[in-house]
């Protein structure tokens, strides 16, 4: 059987059968400590009147003017900070692996 493995520091991590996919072992950090640490580095208020600007450049942060609040881009900031965590941090990796039945 194949399935993708996550590894940090050498260490197993998530599941010990794997995941499926790739896309699904990187969904599984989702809200992990790390994910949560790094995530309240950007979230710090979901709606609010002002953002600092470099998050606004970045996309984070978006204005709705019907509400007159930014609201923060979950998606943009998994793409460009979440997901290049991930490819500094973590190693997931696809193995073979056999499954062995015990009486």
């Amino acid at each position: 059987m194949k399935a993708y493995f996550i590894f940090k520091d050498g260490e197993l991590v998530g599941s010990p059968i794997g995941y499926t996919t790739d896309k699904g072992a990187k969904k599984s950090l989702v809200g992990t400590d790390d994910y949560m640490d790094m995530l309240h580095k950007y979230d710090f208020a979901n709606a609010c009147k002002t953002a600092p600007q470099e998050l606004i450049d970045m996309g984070m942060y978006v204005w709705y003017s019907s509400i007159n609040v930014y609201l923060f881009n979950r998606d943009v900031w998994t793409r460009k900070i979440w997901n290049k965590y991930i490819d500094k941090h973590y190693k997931i990796i696809e193995k073979e692996f056999d499954i062995v039945f015990k009486d």
